[in-house]
């Protein structure tokens, strides 16, 4: 396998030549058993549109739950949350633009109503469980759908 080379903090890395992107996302439910998902409003369907959940991409140093924390703080505004301590799904898939992606979901619980984000990209929602299964979810996303029972599970 080809590898690549790097410095940081002066010492030097060799790492295999592959890209998986970690994806850390939450699972929120409210009092009424419905799940939280965000819309992507994006006009440019290449790059979004349809459903998700809340959360984003692990950055470089970041544990799961400081990810997940810094994600919902920047599309919710929700920045008092409850982390469970191991992850309720993973999911291994194929982002549209054609690299690895693994899918890390945890259940939150969350103080406070999530506020949609100042860039008017991501819109939330609460949907039921038969809402949720109908939800049009780009490519990579889609594969939650498959955990509903376990999602919605009291």
């Amino acid at each position: 396998m080809k590898s690549v080379k790097f410095i940081k903090e002066n010492q030097e890395w060799q790492v295999p030549d592959a890209f998986y992107r970690i994806s850390i996302k939450a699972i929120i439910k409210n009092e009424k058993n419905e799940l939280l998902v965000l819309r992507d409003v994006t006009e440019d369907k290449e790059e979004g549109g349809g459903y998700e959940l809340p959360g984003g991409g692990l950055d470089w140093g970041e544990n799961e739950h400081e990810a997940l924390r810094r994600e919902l703080i920047e599309e919710l505004a929700l920045d008092s949350v409850d982390i469970a301590e191991k992850p309720l799904v993973l999911i291994y898939g194929k982002h549209p633009k054609d690299y690895k992606t693994l899918k890390i979901y945890y259940k939150v619980v969350i103080d406070g109503e999530p506020v949609d984000s100042e860039s008017d990209v991501l819109v939330h929602s609460w949907v039921t469980k038969d809402k949720f299964a109908d939800l049009e979810m780009p490519g990579d996303e889609s594969g939650i759908q498959d955990y509903i029972d376990q999602i919605f599970k009291r």
